[in-house]
């Protein structure tokens, strides 16, 4: 029943997200151009783009603002791609380098919460097991580009919120 409430405080803060928690394997889609916290381009001979100061501002930190045309900070270029419309306008250059930065004060995985305004919502309370799953494809072929997968392993102690307190390294297969 929080699902509901939530979403609609997270399509405040993104309007262009979708969603189907309640599919076999559920789902939130977010277009990439409103969604990423800062975006960059780069031809493949170029070095690569160099890191942000202070990680996580958000910022856009090269490419897109000269390459679009626009000069849009990030904030203005998440605006602009809300519309289907705008997206469909946008190409991507194929044998160009894009650089994206996923990131959001919303999302905390270090402690398994979503941070809505006016609301903290442990994840780990309506887990069920599957893997958290980030996909870059394009929807409407459904093309993969990348994935990011995180699957939660209990450790063998818990603190008393039922998280981990193990600091061991796993290996990652």
């Amino acid at each position: 029943m929080a699902f509901p409430l939530l979403f609609s405080a997270a399509r405040w803060i993104d309007p262009s997200l979708d969603a189907d928690v309640y599919a076999d394997e559920p789902w939130i889609f977010g277009p990439a151009l409103a969604s990423m916290s800062a975006i960059s381009t780069s031809s493949p001979s170029s070095p690569p783009c160099p890191e942000k100061k202070g990680g996580g501002g958000g910022e856009e930190v090269g490419g897109l603002v000269e390459d679009n045309g626009m000069g849009l900070t990030a904030k203005a270029r998440r605006k602009h791609f809300l519309t289907e419309r705008r997206r469909k306008e946008w190409v991507f250059e194929p044998g160009k380098v894009y650089e994206m930065e996923f990131s959001g004060p919303w999302l905390d995985l270090a402690e398994f919460r979503v941070v809505l305004p006016g609301f903290r919502v442990d994840i780990l309370k309506y887990w069920d097991g599957q893997p958290l799953r980030f996909l870059l494809r394009n929807r409407a072929s459904g093309e993969v580009y990348l994935v990011v997968e995180f699957d939660l392993v209990e450790g063998e102690e818990e603190g008393s919120d039922g998280r981990s307190t193990s600091s061991g390294e796993e290996d990652i297969d």
